[in-house]
């Protein structure tokens, strides 16, 4: 029997959650990120309720990060247990997180971060799940925020994590930790330890185990006050970035100069990212840039990180290349896919989604701002593990029109200038290259434009 004081209070909280944010409305499927750890066992019984009693679709994905050899086996299988034992849908994928973040110069936490999402569309996408649910809790909302103010942030990094994003939902919000422990005792659940989540050399590890305790002695109720603060900046941030939006640097000089502060500094952020292709500005920047644009110079060019400037003629602004600080080019990279917008270097962006109505809202968003862009639709049951975007390398092979054929050749059949070839991004999964824009599919892996089914659909933007 559930102790009713515990289930009572999961139950409100969940349920207000999910109210408020319209979480679970016209929902016909929910794929469910399950670790085995305490959150995500908690969220998978409570929701494996929920669904039975409204005819909704469950299934839930473990993904092992190859990070924790024989204990992360344990995981997996202990997942794949618990959901035989219920009934539940269960699918499991495997990535060598490690690697991945080797090769991308990320750290483990933001390799493994962009894995779990990747997977998560990916699968969600192929069984036809309009939800994914994920289990951050008030605990994590905090954290969130305590590990933003540090690095340095605004309001958006203080409203913390959005209950809402996309198809992903995140139903234990507004419920705390300790709640969620107290429920898996008390409804007969066993769940496992992360021996990861123990290290203290990982900088959120530190946050929940040292400064959150701390914050809590001095108010036991810090987490609902970090959350009410978040909701109330988020609410703010959303406000005034819709409002920004009407504001460019080709409003001029003049008339931006004139704009508060505060939406000043959202059009320059925006503008310097999409310029870019997904840099950020930090505080000091935007100040800089704000002072320029209202001093009472004429002209100006202001130094601004990626070797770029921000450049004023009269009432003419635009950000243009810094002659003095020219980029070369990157010889490698590799960026780790995940659903909706990747920026990649040399100011090129990829969408990545599964949604046509998703797909008309991006293009329509940025093809003024891009001056080309290729697209493909793909089969999701044709892809192998986690995708990522590559610069072409000529001595890649795959298998276009029934024959194993380098980059190198298939360039030079497109006769691709040197231009051209510069702004080509070459699209892998664990198999090899897929797709290289306006070059070729990997043989059996396109789908047709009407397939509305395991589909992925893929849009290269680029200058």
């Amino acid at each position: 029997m559930r102790n009713k004081s515990v289930s009572a209070a999961i139950d409100e909280n969940i349920m207000r959650c999910t109210r408020e944010h319209k979480m679970l409305d016209g929902c016909s499927g929910i794929l469910v990120g399950f670790s085995g750890g305490a959150d995500s066992t908690a969220l998978l019984h409570w929701l494996a309720g929920y669904c039975a009693e409204h005819s909704v679709r469950l299934v839930a994905l473990h993904v092992n990060h190859g990070i924790r050899g024989d204990e992360a086996k344990r995981d997996e299988q202990f997942c794949r247990d618990f959901c035989k034992s219920r009934g539940i849908e269960f699918v499991c994928r495997t990535a060598d997180v490690p690697a991945l973040a080797k090769s991308s110069g990320r750290s483990i936490e933001e390799a493994a971060r962009d894995v779990r999402y990747s997977a998560f569309e990916e699968v969600a996408q192929s069984l036809g799940a309009d939800r994914i649910a994920t289990a951050h809790n008030a605990d994590d909302n905090l954290e969130t925020v305590i590990f933003n103010l540090v690095r340095g942030t605004g309001t958006t990094g203080l409203a913390g994590i959005p209950p809402v994003r996309g198809k992903i939902i995140r139903p234990l919000l507004y419920c705390e930790k300790s709640q969620l422990i107290s429920y898996c005792h008390e409804n007969g659940l066993e769940f496992v330890e992360d021996s990861t989540n123990v290290d203290p050399s990982y900088t959120r590890n530190y946050i929940r185990r040292e400064i959150i305790p701390r914050l809590r002695h001095i108010n036991p109720a810090a987490c609902r006050n970090a959350l009410r603060m978040s909701r109330a900046l988020r609410e703010d941030a959303e406000t005034l970035s819709r409002l920004a939006c009407h504001h460019s640097l080709a409003d001029g000089r003049a008339k931006l100069a004139e704009l508060d502060s505060s939406l000043l500094s959202r059009v320059i952020a925006r503008e310097f990212a999409e310029y870019s292709g997904g840099l950020t500005l930090e505080a000091v920047h935007i100040d800089a840039a704000i002072d320029h644009i209202r001093s009472p110079r004429a002209h100006f060019a202001l130094s601004l990180p990626g070797k770029i400037r921000l450049v004023c003629d009269r009432d003419t602004l635009a950000l243009r290349p810094d002659p003095r600080r020219r980029a070369e080019p990157p010889e490698h990279f590799s960026v780790t896919l995940v659903p909706g917008i990747n920026r990649l270097p040399r100011g090129m962006l990829l969408l990545l989604c599964g949604d046509r109505g998703d797909l008309a809202e991006y293009i329509k968003e940025y093809k003024n701002i891009y001056k080309f862009f290729i697209q493909a639709f793909l089969r999701s049951d044709r892809i192998f593990g986690v995708l990522s975007a590559e610069l072409p390398r000529g001595s890649a092979k795959m298998r276009v029109r029934g024959m194993s054929r380098t980059v190198k050749n298939l360039f030079a059949e497109r006769r691709l200038t040197r231009a051209e070839r510069m702004r080509t991004v070459m699209i892998c999964d664990e198999k090899g290259p897929l797709w290289i824009p306006g070059v070729a599919v990997r043989d059996g892996c396109e789908a047709q434009p009407d397939d509305r089914e395991n589909t992925l659909i893929l849009v290269h933007f680029f200058v």
